[in-house]
């Protein structure tokens, strides 16, 4: 595992020992918020999944998945 200055996960490693691959998963943000997760295997990207935008309190507005379809959210301001 490894984190960045602000203590957000930024990566993580899988050893596979019988097939001696290598999973690696990255995590990358802007100043407040996840961004995009990718995951590697031995190097070669497998996806990417993307945070496309939030609204001022954090929460997820937008988001594009692994198949690259993308969905919205809203929220009751109520709750």
């Amino acid at each position: 595992y490894s984190y960045d200055p602000l203590s957000r996960l930024e990566s993580i490693r899988f050893a596979q020992r019988a097939s001696q691959e290598s999973l690696h998963v990255l995590y990358s943000y802007n100043a407040t918020d996840l961004k995009k997760v990718q995951r590697f295997k031995d190097q070669q990207e497998l996806y990417t999944h993307t945070y496309d935008s939030y609204d001022t309190a954090g929460c997820l507005l937008k988001e594009t998945k692994v198949d690259g379809s993308q969905a919205t959210y809203t929220y009751d301001p109520l709750k």
